[in-house]
């Protein structure tokens, strides 16, 4: 029985992990410099080409910071159900489909 119960509660936690996580998409049509902050964790930057998308960046909360384009230094914080989006060289924040 304790197995069937440890074996359920993994299933569900794969399950809503990816409903979790959160993305960022560059609809850009040049390639953008973004950082991400993600709790207590240093800051990581990195580069996200034209037309792609980042997906997973992190998983509840995190903060994203455009370091290129008109946009420049501009921050915004996602959550869980949201999507950082880079489009006109702007950061917004959006609803996940």
């Amino acid at each position: 029985m304790n197995k069937l119960i440890a074996t359920t509660a993994a299933f569900a936690a794969f399950l809503v992990a990816p409903a979790l996580a959160l993305d960022i998409e560059n609809r850009d049509g040049a390639e953008h410099q973004v950082t991400i902050s993600v709790g207590e964790g240093g800051p990581q930057s990195m580069k996200l080409a034209a037309g792609k998308s980042l997906k997973g960046a992190c998983t509840d909360i995190c903060n994203v910071q455009l370091e290129s384009g008109a946009g420049a230094g501009q921050f915004v914080s996602i959550h869980s159900g949201e999507k950082a989006v880079i489009e006109n060289g702007r950061l917004t924040v959006q609803r996940r489909n």
